[in-house]
């Protein structure tokens, strides 16, 4: 029985005049009130139970809070709403102070429920599991827990759990006696996902809520009642900050309280986003003012303030000492795999992260070759026997496989020496400690997270390993102007210019790392993020370097004010009323949360066993891939042999295999690379 079928059971309840059978209009009521808290939306229950018997911290994480998250706990809270930014190093427990700071939100009766906004899917997947086991615990109460919602399109877990069955549009069907009979209401469809008591999903979701989107005000009205979260707060572009800085200014605005996480975060994107409640965002201070702001800190703004209060934190962290060691490599595939091969074999577990699939892809056949060749396959990563890279471009149940299968070689408790090729997807929310790292050149707030995953707990490692080490794979010519065009635009190997828009800023990181050969982290990380991001820092590198960087760096500013602008006209005017409120129906087909969006998610008839044992029954394609495809276009064409699936969608040719989603003919080229953005 799905919730339709239980409310339209007797749906004469439902159908009265003002003048009716007032039996009737309070039977209606009770049942609707009885509704709203089978599918989550009523948490008086559950508000109930919490008060009953409050679990301390370290009840609900089996560990005792650090002073950072102590600090967060102590924060007031007000019924006016506001907003907190924390900013601590990778690893510190931002996730649980956000949780903890939502349970005493919760208990006060100031908000209904949570959204947890992550940057990517796999993020969210991965902090859902966390969420879901920590609000377990929370509400030991099975029957009066609210519902943690995976608000991720193409996945529908309820706390730890998968539908049975899908039925068409998403709906599902759940056992008539389970507790997840109606709870998975607000999972079924993206549109709902805000509303859900607690949602775990992609910023994206938040910042439909101000766009001119379909269901756009039916978004922004759930979120009011919701804690807004929203971690890694640092990768938003400026035509997502523009739109994010709508959101909370909405939000704030209606009272609503909400939490920004970031480890590296720059003062340019802080001013921004702290100053959300005024029309105008202020500049931000100076380069050698910003250098010395406190870190770790944890800034708050009232709401209806001009005035944020910033304070410094201490961080119980244990101090890491990193050696960079810079090589010119990044385009010999051959010599990067046979340093981490070396490195393996000596016992290590070894992470590769590169900044493009397609280079990942080169990294891991490399890696396949030089360990085929030495008999040393057993230190390939790989899935139920079939080596493969880690990144975004695998179905919904292989990225399980792999994300769990990554944990286990690379985990708080993994010994076995292991190499694995990745991409971004390694450098958020996987808890992976690597006894070596081989990284691209990327921006230093890029670098740091990956860095984060580089002897991340305290534990034993082979002798030449003690001490951690990171080896940046740059270009083998120390200079980037050859990738500006005359216009100003950049494009070349490794993500230069497309991944990474701005080359000022990997000049800048380039330069500081060039400099600062040992990081200590996390005392400098406020230092180094503001050398290589601050405006101030940035614009010295056009300045000093002349000629095609002064273009260079008019045509990432003019863009930047560009995306700003279509941000600003793609968001609902608020000054407008409801009923005056009309979306241009030309604009609907191309507003999306972030530029360069449409995949395109397909689905086979039939489930097909995949190339690591699990079945697979629908894919996302990217956009870049699909982008003149029509609405109702369909896969035809499906083929399989020995876990390689072969399809063709829009009249395109694909390959599904343990190397993950790639076009059966592709040239490598920049729209390639920019979606792996």
């Amino acid at each position: 029985m799905t919730l339709a079928d239980w409310i339209g059971s007797d749906r004469s309840v439902f159908s009265f005049s003002e003048e009716g059978d007032p039996e009737r209009i309070s039977f209606a009521r009770r049942q609707a009130q009885n509704v709203l808290g089978q599918i989550g939306l009523d948490l008086a229950a559950a508000r109930a139970a919490y008060q009953m018997k409050r679990r301390g911290f370290d009840e609900i994480f089996d560990f005792i809070p650090n002073a950072a998250q102590r600090r967060i706990m102590e924060l007031p809270i007000a019924e006016s709403g506001g907003l907190a930014i924390l900013e601590s190093e990778t690893g510190s427990g931002k996730t649980e102070a956000a949780l903890a700071r939502f349970f005493k939100l919760f208990d006060a009766g100031l908000v209904d429920g949570m959204y947890f906004a992550l940057p990517t899917r796999t993020a969210a997947v991965q902090i859902h599991r966390r969420i879901a086991n920590a609000v377990a615990r929370a509400f030991p109460d099975a029957a009066a827990r609210p519902p943690v919602i995976l608000a991720v399109p193409g996945y529908l877990p309820l706390d730890d759990k998968l539908a049975p069955y899908l039925l068409a549009q998403f709906d599902s069907l759940w056992n008539d006696h389970e507790r997840w009979r109606f709870l998975s209401w607000a999972g079924e469809h993206p549109k709902r996902y805000l509303a859900g008591a607690i949602s775990v999903g992609t910023v994206d979701q938040a910042l439909l809520s101000a766009l001119m989107v379909s269901h756009s005000h039916l978004r922004a009205t759930s979120l009011l009642r919701q804690f807004l979260v929203v971690d890694e707060v640092h990768a938003s572009d400026a035509y997502m900050a523009t739109i994010l800085r709508e959101v909370l200014r909405f939000h704030l605005a209606a009272g609503g309280h909400a939490m920004l996480l970031s480890a590296t975060l720059g003062s340019r994107a802080a001013t921004t986003l702290i100053s959300a409640g005024e029309r105008f965002a202020p500049k931000p201070p100076p380069l050698d003012e910003a250098e010395n702001l406190p870190y770790p800190s944890v800034t708050t703004v009232a709401a209806g303030s001009r005035r944020p209060e910033r304070e410094v934190l201490m961080s119980e962290s244990r101090p890491k000492v990193v050696t960079v060691e810079l090589t010119p490599a990044a385009a010999d595939f051959a010599a990067a795999a046979a340093r981490a091969m070396d490195a393996a074999t000596a016992g290590a577990r070894v992470l590769i992260v590169r900044n493009t699939v397609r280079e990942c892809v080169a990294t891991q056949l490399e890696l396949e070759r030089i360990a085929g060749a030495r008999g040393t396959p057993h230190l390939l990563f790989a899935v139920n026997d079939h080596p493969a890279p880690h990144h975004a471009r695998f179905a919904r149940a292989d990225r399980f496989l792999l994300d769990h299968e990554l944990e286990e070689r690379f985990g708080k408790s993994s010994a076995a020496p292991c190499v694995a090729a990745a991409t971004q997807t390694v450098q958020q929310s996987l808890d992976l400690d690597a006894d070596l790292m081989l990284t691209d050149l990327c921006p230093i707030d890029v670098m740091l997270q990956r860095i984060g995953r580089l002897h991340r707990h305290r534990r034993d490692r082979p002798e030449p390993f003690r001490a951690a080490r990171v080896i940046v794979l740059t270009p083998a010519i120390r200079d980037l102007t050859p990738l500006i065009g005359r216009g100003g635009a950049a494009r070349g190997e490794h993500g230069f210019g497309t991944v990474y828009e701005d080359l000022r800023v990997l000049e800048a990181t380039w330069r500081v790392l060039e400099a600062t050969l040992t990081l200590e982290i996390p005392a400098m990380n406020r230092r180094l993020v503001e050398a290589a991001t601050h405006p101030d820092a940035i614009s010295t590198i056009a300045v000093q370097l002349g000629g095609a960087w002064k273009k260079h760096g008019q045509s990432i500013d003019g863009g930047a004010i560009a995306e700003k602008g279509l941000a600003r006209l793609n968001c609902v005017n608020r000054d407008d009323t409801f009923p005056d409120c009309r979306f241009p129906s030309s604009l609907e087909a191309r507003i999306h949360a972030r530029l360069g969006e449409g995949d395109r998610i397909v689905e086979f008839s039939n489930p097909i066993p995949g190339p690591f044992g699990a079945t697979i029954d629908r894919l996302t394609i990217p956009g870049w891939l699909v982008r003149n495809a029509p609405a109702d276009a369909k896969v035809d064409d499906v083929a399989t042999d020995a876990g390689t699936i072969r399809f063709s969608f829009a009249g395109r040719a694909f390959i599904y295999d343990r190397l993950g989603l790639h076009p059966a003919e592709s040239q490598s080229n920049a729209e390639e690379d920019i979606a792996d953005a």
